[in-house]
């Protein structure tokens, strides 16, 4: 069953530990003028992740959900909030666009470039393209200028239901970093990008919200894709 705390202001971590696989499956619910969902979840953990939205706001008011790739946990359920929120529109890339309009899902999207700023009122997010990630298409991720969170979908994630600390808790990170990103070279440029952000926070697709030593787990990618 989803759970939902605040862990900034205005942002909702949404999220739900599957013991078959042995990792959490997260959403962010962002409040602002334009009430924005990160990663739509399956079907099957719609009604859980509904349910911790209504707790706070009026889920037919959603106006954007950010779909960083194509896959079921990214955005399964898109389709049934397109039914529960009428002005929803997902924030994709021009990879997933392709993916979602092919399946016969939706066209009404609105496709963002490397770079972008979607403006929810007080919240910015800056959009940032990944190049060819475990899937083997490009996706996208995003960066909220203002609470300074980079929400970053299946990077830097880890796994378990509880933190782990010291070691294991950078092992774990660096083992779900490599196979989310098998390219040596895509990989470091990816950490390149975000290291020149002013990252407070990283709220991971899978496991939990990193607020401390941030650039040492970022030497500690790097090393290891370039070993």
């Amino acid at each position: 069953m989803q759970s939902r705390q605040e862990i900034a202001p205005g942002v909702h971590l949404i999220s739900e530990y599957n013991p078959r696989i042995g990792i959490t499956f997260n959403q962010y619910l962002l409040l602002d003028e334009q009430p924005t969902l990160i990663s739509a979840g399956s079907v099957q953990m719609v009604e859980g992740i509904r349910r911790c939205i209504d707790e706070v706001t009026d889920v037919r008011g959603l106006r954007y959900i950010v779909v960083p790739h194509f896959e079921a946990d990214e955005c399964g359920a898109l389709t049934t909030w397109q039914g529960l929120a009428p002005a929803v529109e997902p924030v994709v890339g021009a990879v997933c666009c392709r993916q979602l309009s092919g399946f016969g899902l939706t066209n009404r999207v609105k496709v963002v470039e490397d770079g972008e700023v979607v403006e929810l009122g007080r919240m910015r997010l800056r959009c940032l393209t990944v190049g060819a990630e475990m899937h083997l298409w490009d996706g996208i991720i995003v960066y909220e200028e203002s609470g300074r969170i980079l929400f970053s979908s299946d990077f830097f994630s880890q796994r378990g239901e509880t933190p782990l600390q010291g070691p294991a808790f950078t092992e774990s990170l660096v083992g779900m970093f490599k196979m989310s990103m098998p390219s040596p070279a895509k990989a470091v440029a990816l950490l390149e990008k975000v290291r020149g952000l002013s990252i407070r926070m990283i709220a991971t697709g899978h496991g939990f919200p990193i607020t401390e030593s941030i650039p040492s787990y970022f030497d500690a990618v790097g090393m290891a894709c370039l070993s």
